[in-house]
């Protein structure tokens, strides 16, 4: 072989080695990084683990394709106490095209808090172009992922509050009802440490309501029963207002968590005939002893009151009246107070006062005749649980002949 063709042969061998290192020159300089997204999403929470989805999103602008070997992201905490590892498989990325990995894992958070939680993302990225040239570049992430969102997570219960006056007895007023507890979280509630407070629209304090704590399962709903003895000043409000304060603790992915939570419930007050009388009957009777004097005829008139009830009630601002009634006209011959009375539950008691009625009074309540046709001897005034400023007005009256003064 003469020179000559040695000659050519090492100037094209040269030429060659320049135009492919030109060629990856080119090419490494003009390589794009992949952009890269990384998502970590909360899919479901129990008592025990949260469930999170990891997700990488890559874009590869190049017109080469890459190669992704299995993503490793490993979460620690604060201080380095590991809670579990997630392996993404990886895979090929083609020449200008997007691709997603992602996977699914559980974690458990026993004795930790809501702080966040540092996640190392490590992987392997291959490059082949054209089957001549690879080149493997190692990629590593740090995400840190805050856990304040979860609480958020954690749905109050919804109350709510059903009750009533129920009945009166001597000792108060029976209020009762029920609290609807609906937990629609995916783990178990406990209500505890339950304070609560009765009164009426003015603010005064009428009593409260001992609950217990109670468990309440998931997406269960759970009655509590509620029971509690009132003042009598309860009669007297138009609304009474119960309030409820309690504590809801929940164990999340192992993790102990409370949130306080408050509600109330406006309850009318029934009016106090209804409430009073319903398949009771209250007995009345007026009873006049009629005595003729020189200043006039002077009668005792007696109310006697039984009361079949269990509740104390008092007769007060009452008025004691004679008048005569003539063709339906009447007109007051005389009029006297009587003093206001307690009535005790199951008791009778009788009151007493005493009218004079002048006998000038007596010759003109006939209007047209010397005498009325009936005496008619009345008792009006107030009824009313002790107490409260709730009231019944009553009127009791009793016809007499007044022949026996002829």
């Amino acid at each position: 072989m003469n020179k000559k063709i040695v000659t050519i042969i090492i100037l094209l061998l040269f030429t060659i080695n320049i135009i492919i290192g030109s060629f990856f020159i080119f090419t490494l300089n003009a390589i794009d990084i992949p952009k890269i997204n990384t998502f970590i999403e909360i899919l479901d929470i129990n008592e025990d683990e949260i469930i999170i989805k990891a997700q990488i999103d890559m874009n590869n602008p190049n017109f080469f394709s890459f190669t992704i070997d299995d993503f490793s992201i490993i979460s620690k905490t604060s201080d380095g106490k590991e809670l579990g590892t997630i392996i993404i498989n990886g895979g090929n990325i083609q020449a200008n095209t997007n691709e997603t990995f992602y996977a699914e894992a559980s974690f458990t958070l026993h004795n930790y808090d809501f702080k966040p939680i540092y996640s190392n993302i490590s992987g392997l990225m291959a490059l082949n172009i054209f089957g001549l040239f690879e080149k493997k570049i190692p990629i590593k992430i740090d995400v840190i992922a805050s856990l304040d969102r979860l609480i958020d997570t954690i749905h109050p219960p919804e109350i709510i509050i059903s009750a009533a006056i129920d009945k009166i007895t001597e000792e108060g007023i029976i209020f009762n009802g029920n609290i609807t507890i609906m937990n629609t979280n995916n783990f178990e509630i406990i209500l505890k440490e339950f304070s609560s407070e009765i009164a009426n629209d003015a603010g005064l304090k009428l009593g409260e309501i001992s609950i217990p704590n109670s468990y309440v399962k998931p997406k269960e709903t759970k009655d509590i029963a509620l029971s509690a003895n009132l003042s009598y000043e309860a009669l007297g409000a138009d609304t009474i207002i119960l309030g409820i304060n309690t504590k809801v603790g929940a164990c999340i992915a192992g993790l102990n968590k409370t949130i306080n939570v408050s509600t109330k419930a406006e309850i009318d007050v029934p009016d106090v005939k209804n409430l009073l009388f319903f398949n009771e009957i209250m007995d009345f009777s007026i009873v006049g002893d009629f005595n003729i004097r020189f200043q006039g005829i002077v009668t005792t008139v007696g109310l006697k009151i039984y009361n079949p009830t269990d509740i104390p009630f008092e007769a007060k601002n009452l008025v004691c009246s004679i008048s005569g009634l003539t063709n339906n006209k009447t007109v007051t011959i005389a009029e006297g107070p009587m003093n206001p009375c307690a009535i005790s539950s199951h008791k009778e008691v009788c009151i007493q006062t005493i009218i004079t009625m002048k006998y000038q009074s007596i010759l003109t309540a006939g209007i047209d005749k010397l005498i009325p046709d009936w005496f008619v001897l009345s008792v009006v005034g107030d009824f009313s649980i002790q107490n409260t400023n709730q009231s019944i007005p009553i009127s009791i009256n009793a016809y007499i002949d007044p022949n026996p003064f002829i």
